[in-house]
């Protein structure tokens, strides 16, 4: 894959990722995460394709990056339109914040890599690696859990039965198995048989 096409992929995944959120544009809202959820993951999964850890870690860092930035779009209109801060300020704050978030990101796409290597790449170890990821977020440095992929899924009445026993941390490995199946049948190898019990278990 050249790197044009590669970062194609990950513009994809930055701009699914903060569709997949409730968005506002003027007096129009829309909430896309019943569709936008699934596809997040495999958009980044299929542009990591084939990339050696460190490189692979670059890019997820940049993919976790944007997608976070614009997810934190919100925060340009606190701090200028209501707070009167520089516009400079604005527009860093969200950078900043998508910071640390993106290095969580760096962290699944070289151990995703290496996983890949090792042979043991799948929909399941994708899903665990995610959502160990989002649960380690969630407290490490005093934590920062705004915008877990499992809370595009608040419309999915199917999924939801799973938050009183899992938290978001369900929601997100259900979205993630998903989207990891859909991800390696759009590579273009016949599927697995985990890939295919990976889309069971989400049909189920």
């Amino acid at each position: 894959m050249n790197r044009r096409r590669r970062a194609g992929w990950i513009a994809a995944f930055a701009a699914v990722f903060f569709l997949a959120f409730p968005q506002r544009a003027g007096d129009l809202r829309f909430d896309l995460g019943l569709v936008a959820a699934w596809l997040a993951p495999a958009l980044l999964l299929l542009g990591l394709r084939g990339l050696a850890p460190r490189a692979a870690a670059k890019f997820a860092f940049g993919a976790g990056l944007a997608a976070h930035a614009l997810v934190f779009h919100w925060i340009y209109v606190a701090t200028v339109h209501y707070g009167d801060a520089p516009v400079v300020v604005g527009v860093l704050a969200p950078i900043g914040l998508a910071l640390y978030p993106a290095l969580f990101f760096a962290v699944f796409g070289a151990a995703w890599s290496a996983l890949g290597a090792a042979g043991l790449a799948s929909p399941f170890s994708a899903a665990m690696l995610w959502v160990a990821l989002e649960w380690a977020r969630s407290f490490v440095l005093t934590g920062f859990p705004w915008a877990l992929l499992g809370y595009a899924q608040h419309q999915n009445v199917s999924l939801l039965g799973l938050a009183p026993w899992t938290g978001v941390w369900g929601l997100s490995f259900a979205t993630v198995l998903g989207g990891a199946a859909f991800a390696a049948c759009a590579s273009g190898a016949a599927p697995s048989r985990t890939t295919l019990a990976a889309l069971l278990g989400v049909a189920l």
